[in-house]
């Protein structure tokens, strides 16, 4: 009888525990801010890389908004029968790409993981408290969004990967919205743009000059974590008017490229700009491709891969038809200049 009773109590233990776990993780769920408007909508890029399926891709993006204004995963599926996402955020530093990464691996195991690299020049050792939040606050609470913590800001407090702590004062402001279960990730990570602004791409001739040292540190982690895990890791400049002392940091790239065998794709290059089509006076919305620009450019990139891998094309495709299809009723929508 003590040994029924023991057993009946350890699992009354367990069952309010997981009771007390659920209960607590829907509501750090609803204190979270959800955001999805667009075109910034960083939660639907996050949450709806990890509603994919286990080992669903063939190629993961990682980087900045110029990672995800810029790669449209339906061209991909079109171009090259590749399975992609755009797993990013807005002013993503090389340190938060390197935990990306690593999140990324931890759920995939892709052919390719493609680097977006403009970061590449970022000076300040830390980033802004709203750039933090944005990419890490969706990211699930594991070890590995410890260490993003750690990292990321100047002064961590682990207690920051809790949103009933971080946004503690957010239940005077809930609304509707915060109760709705969407349906993230329909894009793929991607933010199509619609307006076109007339930009120019200057090229300088410069020598290479050393990258700052936090971002040195982070790429020759993430080119160690590519090795490790076995995984083929690119780099990308996307189309970008980049100073002189990005064009100095692109051209170390370059070097560390080479030195690592990793194939490197520089969109800061007047002949694969000219290869690629690109017109910098209609293919630009502000810092950013538009829709138009990023299809050429994903059109590039994704025949670039298909000369180089081969991708499957005997499997289901329909959530990329789908996004072909929310991509075509937006492209129809009148274009607008600022």
């Amino acid at each position: 009888m003590n040994r029924k009773r023991h057993i009946y109590k350890i699992l009354h233990i367990v069952f309010f525990l997981l009771i007390f776990l659920v209960s607590f993780y829907t509501i750090d769920q609803l204190f979270l801010p959800k955001r999805v408007d667009f075109p910034y909508n960083v939660t639907d890029k996050i949450k709806g890389f990890y509603e994919l399926p286990d080992n669903s891709l063939d190629v993961v993006f990682i980087g900045s908004s110029q990672a995800f204004c810029t790669i449209n995963p339906y061209i991909f599926y079109k171009e090259a029968n590749i399975k992609s996402y755009v797993f990013s955020a807005n002013e993503q530093p090389l340190w938060i790409s390197y935990y990306y990464m690593k999140e990324a691996l931890k759920h995939q195991n892709p052919k390719v993981i493609v680097l977006e690299t403009l970061y590449i020049s970022e000076g300040d050792e830390f980033k802004k408290d709203g750039v933090n939040k944005v990419n890490i606050d969706d990211i699930p609470f594991s070890k590995n969004k410890m260490e993003m913590v750690k990292i990321a800001e100047e002064k961590p407090n682990i207690l920051n990967t809790v949103s009933i702590y971080k946004y503690h004062d957010r239940w005077k402001n809930l609304i509707s919205t915060d109760f709705y279960t969407y349906n993230y990730g329909k894009l793929k990570g991607f933010t199509p743009l619609e307006k076109t602004e007339e930009k120019s791409i200057e090229i300088f001739s410069v020598n290479p000059q050393p990258l700052p040292e936090k971002n040195k540190i982070y790429l020759d982690k993430i080119i160690q974590l590519s090795k490790d895990e076995g995984v083929d890791l690119v780099f990308t400049y996307n189309p970008y008017n980049a100073n002189k002392s990005r064009q100095s940091h692109i051209e170390t790239l370059k070097e560390i490229a080479s030195n690592n065998n990793i194939k490197f794709i520089n969109f800061i290059d007047s002949t694969t700009l000219k290869e690629a089509n690109f017109e910098v006076k209609t293919d630009f919305e502000g810092g950013h491709t538009n829709l138009a620009g990023a299809n050429k450019v994903s059109k590039y990139i994704a025949n670039y891969l298909k000369n180089i891998y081969k991708f499957d094309a005997n499997r289901d495709f329909t959530d990329y038809v789908e996004m072909g299809k929310i991509l075509e009723a937006f492209d129809s929508l009148p274009k607008i200049k600022p």
